[in-house]
């Protein structure tokens, strides 16, 4: 009887070194994918500020249409308010 218990406790340890080695590899690609989700968010914070910078300075009109919409929007030259109401719109879609 004693041993019928010790080879339930062993191979319930088994399995449990198994199960966390199974959460602990799933916890660390979580926290890569949120470390890369992290990165990409930042990149594309820089990105937007630099076409933001671009678009702010730039002594022409733009015109963009969204190619799924077909919906059209102005970016007027240096910052008129009417830019970034279409500018936010137009991200919104």
């Amino acid at each position: 009887m004693n041993e019928a218990l010790e080879l339930k406790v062993t191979e319930r340890t088994v399995e449990l070194e198994q199960k966390t080695h199974q959460l602990m590899v799933s916890n660390e690609d979580c926290v890569n994918r949120f470390a890369e989700r992290l990165r990409v968010e930042k990149e594309l914070r820089h990105t937007n500020s630099f076409l933001d910078s671009i678009i702010e300075n730039i002594p022409n009109m733009l015109f963009i249409k969204d190619a799924e919409s077909c919906a059209s929007c102005v970016l007027t030259a240096r910052g008129g308010t009417f830019r970034i109401q279409a500018r936010r719109a137009f991200r919104e879609k």
